[in-house]
């Protein structure tokens, strides 16, 4: 999120987004992720939390090669949507997966550390890193960060991580996942 408001200037200029693009731009991501979170949650338990988010992963690097190369606002704004549900994946198969491989809680505190780390390392460094690379490269350079991270994922995640299901789960209920949707968004809105 925080690479993205620094290309604006320069996205605004190619682009020339409307005002509400500009704002479908920068919230639709967010607007998924938070959106679809708990959904994404429920259908690792069902299909896999491996097999989601080596999906999920999959996903971030195609829509992150979407959104590098966008012409328009629109096809931006679509990205953006995909990255956000992709991003939905991600989080709750990671944590998920922190659950299931670390049974010792000393081991599980440490590793859920690592991720917090990580995530907080990604966000304080991500500015710094955007404004190198858009002092020398495209706008869409800020996307083209995800794609080494997310095929190494997609290399090492079959290798390293362990499938783990819920064999209780039970079906996915679409009228709950819209509920949850709506509730989410209407409440982050």
């Amino acid at each position: 999120l925080t690479v993205l408001n620094l290309a604006l200037p320069v996205l605004s200029r190619e682009l020339q987004p409307s005002s509400a693009q500009l704002l479908w731009i920068l919230d639709i991501y967010g607007f998924f992720v938070a959106g679809f979170l708990i959904t994404m949650g429920t259908l690792g338990d069902r299909i896999g939390r491996r097999r989601l988010l080596l999906i999920g992963a999959a996903f971030f690097a195609f829509a992150s090669v979407l959104a590098a190369l966008a012409d328009t606002a629109a096809l931006l704004i679509a990205a953006r949507a995909l990255l956000g549900l992709a991003g939905a994946t991600i989080a709750p198969s990671t944590m998920a997966l922190i659950r299931n491989m670390f049974h010792d809680p000393r081991q599980r505190q440490f590793a859920i550390g690592v991720w917090i780390a990580a995530f907080s390392l990604g966000s304080a460094i991500g500015p710094l890193v955007g404004g190198v690379l858009l002092e020398f490269f495209h706008w869409g350079a800020v996307f083209w960060l995800n794609v080494p991270v997310m095929l190494l994922t997609l290399a090492l995640g079959p290798r390293f991580l362990p499938e783990y299901r819920d064999p209780d789960a039970g079906h996915l209920d679409l009228a709950s996942v819209l509920l949850s949707l709506a509730a989410v968004l209407l409440t982050i809105y």
